[in-house]
């Protein structure tokens, strides 16, 4: 049982799990705190990397990593915990210090996922009868719930309530599309401190207050962890892709209906001239996320590129086509276009200074799923090759 002998954190929610546990990872390195995580991005420790297939692994393979991490000298481990994981028993066995609960929304019910919404509540909650501390965002309808279901003691952290244990306050965005960020208050026993996070986003600051929130319980000051906050970085989420003139093109993974508006709202207050999104959805799975997504895209977006995302076993066009069709009567331009290099190269080769590029839904994946086989591919390394073949990017120090 390695994870006895090291502090072990888990995080769950519908979305902002890969995020607080990188905040966290870069947090407590900062600190010279020897770091494990596991999570979505894959498995990390010193300067170790193993790939994950799933965002939780399995049990054995969760045991054995976490061993080589306490052999290596880690001391801490930050961990995703997903609802699939919990259901099937993945960390049964793993001794969690802290448990971090972010959100919950409808999301992973349907076929070969969740039955209910219930199911897939009750699955996220079994993680705080398994923790000697749970700290949870108040402000989440489902936060009370989790609380009921905690074995030991519970913080909250809110953006509303001043009777959490932790609130946070003054919330500014800062900055324009070049570079964005927040800055915003967080008071814990009475000492208040602000912060600077290097990504906008009322998600975001959740987020980080999350994190925060536990280094500050573990006993880390606030100016401290203030002073190292400004350095996080996550890999596909809410990423600037350099490389065009006067247009920010953003890499994010954000695939579900909740995740694609906190992301398309954060980008319209920057006030971009258009919204171009490259998106499309995954295939034998989640099929209403389809028209979730496709509607948030319109309403948000001037022009909408439907593509392929892990369609699997589906046609990609067809997939497209579908989430086209639920577009009615709104005054913008939708394509069709089911190889995702070339729906990126429409949006490279029409947008125009002021505008803004989101590319959606795979953020730091470095493949496509097709046919059951991972197809090596990254929105990052695509678009970098189609500006190559356009002649758009800028030269190096521009």
């Amino acid at each position: 049982h390695p994870s006895k002998e090291m502090t072990i954190i888990g995080v769950t929610g519908t979305k902002g799990k890969t995020t607080v546990t990188h905040y966290m990872r870069d947090l407590l390195e900062g600190f010279g705190v020897s770091t494990g995580l596991i999570g979505t991005v894959g498995m990390f420790y010193g300067h170790q990397k193993e790939e994950t297939i799933n965002t939780t692994p399995e049990s054995l393979t969760i045991q054995r990593v976490l061993r080589q991490m306490k052999e290596a000298g880690v001391t801490h481990v930050v961990m995703e915990v997903s609802s699939g994981g919990l259901m099937m028993h993945r960390v049964d066995h793993v001794d969690f210090d802290v448990a971090i609960f972010l959100n919950l929304t409808k999301d992973h019910v349907g076929h070969r996922e969740h039955p209910t919404f219930e199911h897939y509540r009750d699955a996220k909650a079994k993680l705080f009868h398994m923790a000697d501390v749970a700290i949870l965002n108040e402000d989440d309808p489902h936060g009370a719930y989790m609380a009921d279901k905690a074995k030991g003691l519970v913080k909250t952290l809110s953006l509303r309530r001043q009777e959490a244990d932790f609130t946070v306050a003054h919330v500014e965005e800062y900055g324009d599309m070049q570079k964005m960020g927040s800055t915003f208050m967080l008071t814990y026993e009475g000492i208040s401190e602000k912060y600077q996070l290097p990504y906008p986003g009322r998600f975001n600051v959740y987020n980080a207050g999350m994190a925060i929130a536990v280094l500050l319980h573990m006993g880390f000051s606030g100016r401290n962890i203030a002073m190292q906050l400004h350095k996080v970085k996550v890999p596909g989420r809410f990423q600037l892709l350099e490389g065009m003139q006067d247009v920010v093109t953003i890499l994010d993974y954000a695939h579900n209906e909740v995740a694609l508006t906190s992301l398309l709202e954060t980008v319209k207050n920057f006030h971009p001239r258009s919204m171009f999104i490259v998106i499309g959805s995954v295939g034998n799975r989640t099929y209403e996320r389809r028209e979730e997504l496709a509607r948030v895209a319109a309403a948000y977006c001037q022009v909408v590129i439907f593509t392929e995302d892990n369609q699997d076993r589906e046609d990609p066009r067809k997939i497209a086509e579908e989430m086209a069709g639920y577009i009615k009567s709104q005054p913008l331009t939708v394509v069709v276009e089911p190889n995702r290099r070339e729906a990126i190269k429409y949006a490279v080769s029409k947008a125009q200074p002021g505008d803004v590029i989101v590319l959606a839904g795979k953020g730091h994946e470095d493949y496509n799923l097709v046919h059951g086989e991972k197809v090596p591919y990254s929105d990052e390394s695509a678009f970098y090759s189609v500006l190559e073949e356009l002649h758009k990017r800028l030269p190096l120090g521009k």
